[in-house]
């Protein structure tokens, strides 16, 4: 179902299954089967038709831009030009989450972290990475649990009582993505220090 609902079908069509629908001459399964929707969207509609009876119809859905207040944006123009600044320091890239909370703390407004994103890339203070850019593509999947085992090490601080760094060997199963098994090389383990 790659096309969406007002290119697929005719709007009387659409409007005889809602009707049915409401008349409880047909199922919830039957009606969203013949509009080929799930039950929350198949509502959602059923919903704007009741609304919008006389005047209803089925058009693609209207998407208006978000505007962000002037002192929001001003905001974002300030913190982006310091994080450019600082970014020979930093890892080269931004935190957009970090800026989504501080915009939401400051002015009440949550905006997305990739509408930020976004917005500094349109606005010239980020430019994207070639591994953001790029689409990420399934190599396989497993048919069921125990098809194939992933096995990874982490060079971390995972005991800081301990000190230094420790190499965590960790088994994860694809399928379930439940821990299989994990090992602490034994000299990293010393259990009478907790």
């Amino acid at each position: 179902m790659g096309q969406q609902l007002y290119r697929r079908l005719p709007q009387a069509f659409v409007e005889e299954i809602l009707e049915a629908f409401n008349d409880h001459r047909m199922t919830e399964r039957q009606a969203c089967t013949l509009l080929g929707l799930k039950r929350g969207r198949m509502y959602e509609l059923r919903g704007e038709w009741l609304r919008h009876r006389g005047a209803w119809t089925l058009s693609a859905p209207h998407r208006t831009a978000h505007r962000w207040s002037a002192s929001l944006t001003a905001w974002l123009h300030q913190e982006c030009r310091y994080l450019q600044a600082q970014v020979a320091h930093g890892r080269g890239r931004f935190n957009f989450a970090v800026l989504a909370e501080s915009a939401h703390q400051r002015f009440g407004v949550l905006p997305s972290d990739s509408g930020i994103r976004r917005w500094a890339i349109r606005a010239g203070y980020y430019q994207q990475t070639r591994a953001e850019i790029g689409k990420t593509y399934v190599r396989w999947e497993t048919a069921g649990p125990g098809a194939l085992w992933h096995h990874d090490t982490s060079h971390h601080c995972w005991l800081p009582r301990r000190g230094g760094y420790q190499d965590l060997i960790l088994t994860q199963d694809d399928y379930s993505r439940r821990i299989v098994g994990w090992r602490l090389p034994a000299d990293a383990v010393d259990l009478s220090a907790w």
